[in-house]
């Protein structure tokens, strides 16, 4: 019998890791992330947009979002960082 015991630490740290690590090479991975039902892997997706977002990723951003309203707190932080990294500079 599989022991799923240590299954949450597993997945937060492989998120955590993930999106400390993505470049926008991985940016696919990254937006399905944004959707993901752990915050703290929502979270490292986001540090990776921070890291790397342009406005550029806004469009993919937005046609999620309008897919699937109810399922996209994480997409609409990652619309409000890029906004926030514009208004920067």
């Amino acid at each position: 019998m599989a022991d799923f015991q240590n299954l949450y630490f597993v997945k937060r740290l492989a998120g955590t890791a993930y999106g400390k690590v993505a470049s926008r090479a991985q940016f696919s991975m990254i937006y399905r992330m944004l959707g993901h039902e752990y915050w703290i892997v929502q979270n490292a997706a986001l540090t990776a947009i921070r890291r790397h977002g342009s406005h550029e990723d806004l469009k993919p951003l937005l046609e999620a979002a309008i897919a699937a309203p109810t399922e996209c707190d994480g997409i609409v932080r990652a619309i409000c960082l890029i906004d926030e990294k514009a208004s920067e500079v």
